[in-house]
């Protein structure tokens, strides 16, 4: 009897870790879906407003000071 109730005891573990990790990955998963869709919001606001389009010949690229990243500026913005 004591060792039927271990192993309830030890599937009752499993599943319930079982369950937290898909719960958890589930999360994740609606928030990414969620940065998806606001990034294709964004996306659709800029592209609504054609005077905000900036020119490849109005944008000058320099060299940032604290890495070898690279920041565009322009006379737009």
């Amino acid at each position: 009897m004591k060792k039927l109730l271990i192993l309830i005891i030890i599937f009752a573990v499993l599943v319930l870790g079982y369950w937290v990790y898909q719960d958890s990955e589930l999360k994740k998963e609606k928030e990414v879906n969620q940065l998806i869709d606001d990034a294709h919001q964004s996306l659709n606001i800029i592209d609504s407003h054609p005077n905000k389009f900036i020119f490849n010949n109005e944008v000058k690229v320099f060299p940032a000071h604290s890495s070898n990243r690279f920041i565009a500026k322009s006379s737009e913005l």
